[in-house]
């Protein structure tokens, strides 16, 4: 199923889970406007895949609205890291490639390193 999301991704086609028997095949224009489910995997267990999801994850040192600019050129989507400041929180909506890559900047940025350039836009 994760190799079927990704080309589908590609071809600007997003699916989104409804419960654990049916998707639905959405333009991906559109499915920043659909519920996505909130995958609660530990961060090493999000597949290598173009599954489209929601990510919730605590910021520790600083404040999520100073991350969420850093982090919102590795997205793919529009408006895909929203920041919480009152939970100390950044969401992130966007396909599993690209939230593996944003928790890898958020964790360089969090341990004072520089982060990476972020990727060419296509």
């Amino acid at each position: 199923m994760q190799a079927l999301d990704t080309v589908l991704a590609q071809n600007n086609i997003t699916m989104i889970p409804l419960g654990t028997k049916f998707v639905k095949a959405v333009p991906s224009a559109q499915a920043a406007t659909e519920a996505v489910p909130a995958v609660e995997l530990p961060r090493d267990e999000l597949p290598e895949s173009g599954s489209y999801m929601l990510y919730i994850v605590p910021v520790k040192s600083i404040p999520p609205r100073e991350a969420a600019p850093v982090l919102a050129p590795f997205s793919k989507m529009p408006n895909s890291v929203v920041a919480v400041d009152s939970s100390g929180l950044l969401l992130l909506r966007d396909y599993s490639t690209n939230i593996r890559r944003m928790l890898q900047v958020l964790d360089r940025i969090e341990a004072g390193l520089e982060p990476p350039a972020p990727p060419a836009r296509r």
